[in-house]
C-alpha cells in the first residue's frame, strides 16, 4: 500500500504530460505542457464565482539560440465534447535552461493564464474534469497539443 501511495503523484502527473515536436526552419523543436491547473473560485463575496487556467510550458530545441520566436495563440476548453472556452491567453518567459542531460537542447520555460475572469459554465458545476487544447506557433510552424482529463478544483 505504501508504494501505491509513492507513485501515485507520479502518475497523476505523467497523465498530464504531453508534447508536439516538429521541425522548424532545419531545427527540432519540442512543445511540452509541464503543467494545467483549472479551477472555479467560489469564494463567498465573488459572486457569481469564476473559471480560471494557468499552467506552464517548455520549449525544447536543438539549437544555442536564447529565444525563438513562440506565441500562445489560444486554448480552447471541452468538456466532453461541448466547447466551454475560447481563451486568448496571457503568456510570459519564465526562464531559460540548459539541459544537460539532452545536450545540446536549449529550454524555454512560459507560463500562461487567462487575462479576465471567466463566467462559470453550468456543466463545470456537475463535471470536475475538462479537456484542453493548446495552439502555439513557433517560428511560423503550427504545434497543437490536446490534455485530456484536467480536473477542475474548487476555491471556497
Amino acid at each position: 500500500m505504501k508504494i501505491f501511495l509513492f507513485i501515485l503523484p507520479f502518475l497523476i502527473l505523467s497523465s498530464i504530460s504531453c508534447s508536439g515536436s516538429k521541425e522548424v526552419n532545419n531545427v527540432d523543436v519540442e512543445v511540452k505542457i509541464l503543467e494545467v491547473n483549472a479551477w472555479l473560485n467560489l469564494m463567498p463575496g465573488f459572486s457569481p464565482g469564476s473559471f480560471h487556467l494557468s499552467g506552464e510550458f517548455a520549449v525544447y530545441s536543438d539549437t544555442n539560440n536564447v529565444i525563438m520566436d513562440v506565441k500562445l495563440e489560444e486554448i480552447l476548453v471541452y468538456s466532453n465534447d461541448e466547447l466551454l472556452y475560447d481563451i486568448k491567453p496571457v503568456f510570459k518567459y519564465s526562464r531559460n535552461e540548459p539541459d544537460y542531460s539532452l545536450s545540446p537542447k536549449n529550454i524555454e520555460v512560459y507560463q500562461f493564464y487567462n487575462e479576465s475572469e471567466l463566467e462559470i459554465k453550468e456543466v463545470l458545476m456537475a463535471n470536475n474534469l475538462i479537456n484542453v487544447e493548446i495552439k502555439f506557433i513557433v517560428e511560423d510552424e503550427e504545434i497543437n497539443l490536446t490534455i485530456d482529463d484536467v480536473e477542475v478544483t474548487r476555491a471556497y
